[in-house]
């Protein structure tokens, strides 16, 4: 562990130095000074979940990214990453604004997600599919919060929904959250399966959560 932590830190230590870029405030392709480089959204977003900056740069990388013109988008599937920087740098609730590309998919008769929008090589590419994921993980927000999932966070990044309702498999019982959202608050009921703890966190507050019973929980 200890010497792919001291390896990580060099080779983020050496990104920072060659490949990001302080007049674009962006991350590049080639080392500054060799050239000119295509900057794309996918740099962005797999510098955000390394941390190579502190969060509230982070956040306003992707902010910054998101709303440039003529940078890169990812496919479908490099999307993935996209969702998990956003939420990571907590701006989860951004992701039910970008579906409006699968619901295309769904529109032109597709059963499953495509490589890409025409023209495409793939009606059935695997890796689309992650909305699925990142629903439960980054807008409901459910994440173990220790090895083995011994322990879980809710955290999460509604956007625009008023209510939230997810239920995940734990074991042989289900995680369910059942969250409603009204004027900057938060209420509603959570279950977790027994000797399962968590916290459901929402902006600057932290709940502490039971295993084994119906947690009710409001933040104002």
């Amino acid at each position: 562990a200890a010497r792919w932590t001291r390896l990580a830190e060099q080779q983020a230590t050496a990104i920072m130095e060659h490949y990001w870029d302080p007049e674009q405030q962006l991350f590049v392709h080639l080392p500054r000074g060799e050239g000119s480089s295509e900057t794309c959204l996918h740099l962005q977003c797999l510098a955000a979940i390394a941390g190579l900056l502190p969060l509230p740069e982070g956040r306003a990388l992707m902010e910054r990214a998101m709303q440039m013109e003529g940078l890169v988008w990812p496919t479908p599937y490099f999307q993935f990453y996209l969702f998990e920087a956003l939420a990571r740098v907590g701006l989860g609730d951004r992701i039910m604004g970008l579906l409006d590309l699968w619901r295309r998919f769904g529109q032109k008769g597709f059963k499953t997600p495509p490589e890409k929008e025409d023209p495409t090589r793939s009606d059935c590419h695997a890796w689309g599919s992650h909305p699925i994921y990142h629903l439960q993980a980054s807008v409901a927000g459910i994440r173990p919060d220790a090895f083995g999932f011994s322990k879980m966070r809710i955290v999460p990044q509604p956007g625009s929904l008023t209510r939230l309702s997810s239920k995940i498999p734990h074991g042989d019982a289900f995680i369910s959250v059942d969250l409603f959202f009204k004027n900057g608050g938060v209420k509603g009921e959570i279950t977790l399966p027994q000797n399962l703890p968590g916290q459901l966190v929402w902006k600057d507050s932290t709940l502490e959560l039971m295993g084994g019973l119906v947690n009710r929980v409001q933040i104002d």
